[in-house]
C-alpha cells in the first residue's frame, strides 16, 4: 500500500505548510505500533523492529520506498491491537534505511515528517493499515506570544546551567546558543 503522503508533499514543489487544503483530506498508510518510545516530527530515530506484523509492513514499505504510520501503544504488554489500546495522535515518517539483524528483527533509520490522528485501523493481510488525519501546526511567534517568550528564557537558563556540569557540551555552543538570542 503506497501512501499519498509523499504526493502532497511534493505538489508544485510547496512544503505542507503551502498545501494545507490538500491535507484536510483523510490518508490510508501501513501502520507500525511502538512501545515505550516517543518520536517528534523533524527527527530522525534508529528504530529496532521484532513483531512478525511490523517486520512484514517494513519489507513492503522497502519495496515500495513509502511512508509509515508509527503509532504507539499504551501497554507495553498488549499484542492484538485494537483502538483503545493505542493513542489517538502518531507520526507519520520516512524510512531511510532497514537493516535486517542476525535474529530476523529490523534495525530501522527513520525521519519523522508529520503528526497524524489515527481516526481508524483494520487487519488486512497480516498487516495493519489505518486511515489517519495529518495535523498541521501552526508555528507559534516567539516575539507575540508571552508564555514562548517566559518558556524560551527558562529554557536558556537550563541549558546554560547544564552545559556548566556536563563537560560534553562545548563552550563554543553555549556561546553561539547565547547568541542566538539577539
Amino acid at each position: 500500500m503506497s501512501s499519498n503522503f509523499d504526493d502532497i508533499e511534493k505538489k508544485d514543489g510547496n512544503s505542507l505548510e503551502d498545501n494545507k487544503d490538500v491535507l484536510n483530506s483523510p490518508l490510508v498508510m501501513n501502520v507500525i505500533s511502538l512501545r515505550n518510545m516517543v518520536l517528534y516530527p523533524g527527527s530522525v530515530y534508529p528504530i529496532f523492529i521484532g513483531r512478525r506484523k511490523s517486520v512484514a509492513v517494513l519489507k513492503k514499505i522497502e519495496k515500495e520506498k513509502a511512508t509509515v504510520f508509527f503509532v504507539f501503544q499504551k501497554s507495553a504488554d498488549s499484542h492484538i491491537l485494537e483502538m483503545d489500546d493505542v493513542y489517538k495522535y502518531g507520526v507519520i515518517a520516512k524510512v531511510i534505511q532497514i537493516i535486517e539483524r542476525y535474529d530476523h528483527s529490523l534495525q530501522v533509520l527513520v525521519e519523522v515528517v508529520a503528526k497524524a490522528e489515527l481516526l481508524s485501523f483494520d487487519l488486512v493481510d497480516n498487516v495493519y493499515s489505518a486511515k489517519l488525519q495529518p495535523v498541521v501546526q501552526d508555528i507559534v511567534d516567539v516575539e507575540s506570544d508571552c508564555k514562548a517568550k517566559v518558556i524560551e528564557k527558562e529554557l536558556m537558563e537550563r541549558f546554560q546551567q547544564i552545559s556548566v556540569y556536563d563537560s560534553r557540551v562545548p563552550n563554543e555552543t553555549v556561546s553561539e546558543i547565547a547568541k542566538l538570542k539577539d
